[in-house]
């Protein structure tokens, strides 16, 4: 059974449904805010942070066709290098609806246990409802291929509902026509995701690659490199052993396009997310300020109109802390109701 005060504050709160929604409203507006912005610093970021780690990143990548396997070798047995992985890439176009093509990038992919830098994670679950078949995702073999699972939330990038063991229609650059089987989904936490950049990423095994049009030869080397923590977190000293292995590049005729060194531990997106999150934070802090304002001036309002109804409280005996706790309770029941909204 309620107390008078507190049936009178029950009354207060549905008495006025404008106000009470109002007053809801500007609560869960800021703490929807400031809760997205942290998700996404500590639960997004995290994650991503934890796939980055378990591809196994390059500390370096050097662009220069015409790599052979021998060249490889020969970057292999470098003192200084603990990894190294030749890439193929290729642009084609897919069919995503009759006579509809749009471009696609392939990569050639090794075995996945020969994976060792880069490496592709195989998904086993997508997000929503629908998922395609995901379970039965496998490394890619000939006439197959794996598509990097951001592309399906892509707009057009894509034959819609597409899913494992469908087939798709591609066009090589000379214009002629390979049909693959899609083999799964996988995750690379090493490239944008396709829904910044608009196409679609995929990965096939060498022969199928040659297929599709593609160069025997490599067209990139990724490495990882020799080195204590400390060295292999310093941006310079991974700059400099990747630039003495594109020196050794260009002694055997291989012109070398460019050489990207990456900040070691940081996400590809790292710089992205930081911006994004000193955006939205202050404007996340200044909505549920706002909204804490909303809140004070609404009880200053009604502490005014009730200016009459509190002096008769405390003409028949209620003391200051009994008022004050009775609108406090108010703050305190708009707070949990936003909460649970």
């Amino acid at each position: 059974m309620l107390s008078p005060r507190w049936k009178k504050v029950t009354r207060d709160i549905t008495g006025n449904r404008a106000r009470t929604i109002l007053v809801i409203a500007s609560i869960v507006v800021g703490i929807f805010a400031v809760g997205v912005v942290l998700h996404i610093r500590t639960i997004v970021i995290s994650e991503m942070q934890t796939a980055y780690t378990e591809s196994n990143a390059a500390h370096a990548t050097i662009y220069a066709g015409g790599i052979d396997s021998d060249l490889l070798e020969v970057i292999r047995r470098m003192p200084q290098v603990a990894m190294v992985q030749g890439e193929k890439g290729a642009s084609v176009t897919v069919e995503i609806a009759p006579d509809t093509w749009v471009p696609i990038s392939i990569d050639a992919v090794p075995a996945e246990a020969e994976m060792t830098i880069n490496k592709i994670l195989l998904v086993d679950r997508l997000d929503g409802p629908d998922q395609r078949n995901v379970t039965a995702s496998a490394w890619p073999g000939k006439d197959e291929i794996l598509i990097e699972r951001s592309a399906l939330n892509a707009t057009d990038a894509l034959p819609p509902a597409l899913a494992v063991g469908e087939t798709l229609n591609l066009q090589r650059a000379d214009g002629k026509y390979r049909t693959l089987t899609v083999s799964g989904f996988g995750y690379d936490a090493n490239v944008p995701p396709s829904s910044f950049t608009g196409t679609a990423s995929a990965f096939v095994d060498e022969d199928t690659f040659e297929r599709l049009g593609g160069s025997s030869d490599y067209s990139a080397v990724a490495l990882r490199v020799v080195g204590t923590d400390a060295q292999i977190a310093d941006i310079e000293y991974v700059r400099a052993i990747a630039d003495s292995v594109a020196d050794k590049i260009e002694k055997s005729g291989v012109a070398v396009q460019r050489v990207q060194v990456f900040r070691p531990g940081r996400l590809p997106l790292q710089d992205l997310f930081d911006a994004i999150s000193l955006i939205l934070t202050p404007l996340g802090v200044l909505a549920l300020v706002l909204g804490s304002f909303l809140v004070i001036n609404t009880m200053s309002a009604l502490m005014s109109q009730q200016t009459r109804q509190i002096g008769v409280m405390k003409a028949v005996g209620a003391k200051r802390a009994q008022v004050t706790r009775m609108y406090l309770g108010a703050v305190i029941i708009y707070s949990l109701l936003a909460l649970a909204t």
